[in-house]
């Protein structure tokens, strides 16, 4: 018993030591920054806007808003019903990170389809939600530490799903 518990111990403190933290800053700024570029880089190829709001609560605070092809705002709730009454947007965006172990985090962002509609006095905010696929969410960006080279590394959601299809074909062939 007392050699069991001594190896889990052991254990623990061995992978907590070689484990990367995540909760750092420019982690955290990586995966943002590398994300929106890869995401609403393509989203601008497709639209005529080259404008992207995304909710303010649901980001983290030192993140680029400039980039080369489109531009970044971040609003309060507040802020996101003056331009949708006015008809200045139609797509409102939310962002989240999901830490998947010590060395893995994923970037999510997701999205609404809004509108106002106006009667008599008053009028009413219509939100529609965008569905994640049949494949459910999947990760618009994801960062990996590699403990080989001590560094970490972006995957883009094209990859995720690269490696998803491959493996799915694999367990088919099986």
């Amino acid at each position: 018993m007392k050699k069991t518990i001594i190896i889990l111990v052991i254990l623990g403190i061995s992978v907590n030591i070689y484990s990367q933290n995540m909760n750092t800053e420019p982690v955290l700024e990586r995966l943002y920054n590398q994300t929106f570029l890869d995401f609403f880089s393509n989203k601008a190829k497709l639209t005529e806007s080259k404008e992207f709001f995304i909710l303010s609560d649901s980001s983290h605070q030192n993140i680029k808003t400039d980039f080369e092809d489109f531009k970044i705002h971040f609003i309060t709730e507040e802020e996101s019903k003056k331009l949708i009454k006015k008809n200045k947007i139609s797509e409102l965006y939310w962002t989240r990170i999901e830490k998947i172990s010590k060395d893995t985090m994923d970037c999510f962002i997701g999205g609404w389809t809004v509108d106002y509609k106006r009667k008599l006095f008053k009028g009413n905010f219509t939100y529609a939600a965008w569905c994640g696929g049949t494949s459910g969410f999947l990760p618009k960006g994801r960062i990996v530490y590699n403990s080989k080279r001590k560094e970490w590394s972006f995957i883009s959601e094209k990859e995720v799903l690269d490696k998803m299809t491959t493996d799915y074909q694999k367990k088919l062939k099986e």
